[in-house]
């Protein structure tokens, strides 16, 4: 489930970049805003995701493998929200 999320927000960034080039005027700060927080909201679903899966007495192979989707998507997520910052 956490690769879907990252899934779902590199195609939100990609929707970002693609208004943004579509629009006419200066509005780069609202785009900039938005993919902030599409990226919150996306970081906010995998540290669930992650909390969920560590809290138990013996995690399951399945809930080793959200967790560890999870962490991979978060690290994902946040390379992509840079360059999307930067660029």
């Amino acid at each position: 489930s956490g690769l879907l999320i990252w899934a779902l927000h590199f195609a939100a960034l990609y929707a970002i970049a693609s208004l943004d080039a579509q629009t006419i005027g200066d509005d780069r700060a609202l785009w900039i805003a938005v993919a902030v927080a599409v990226t919150l909201v996306a970081l906010a679903a995998c540290g669930l995701i992650l909390a969920r899966t560590r809290f138990g007495a013996a995690p399951a192979l399945p809930d080793r493998l959200a967790a560890l989707g999870s962490l991979s998507a978060s690290i994902a997520i946040c390379w992509q929200a840079l360059g999307a910052l930067l660029g």
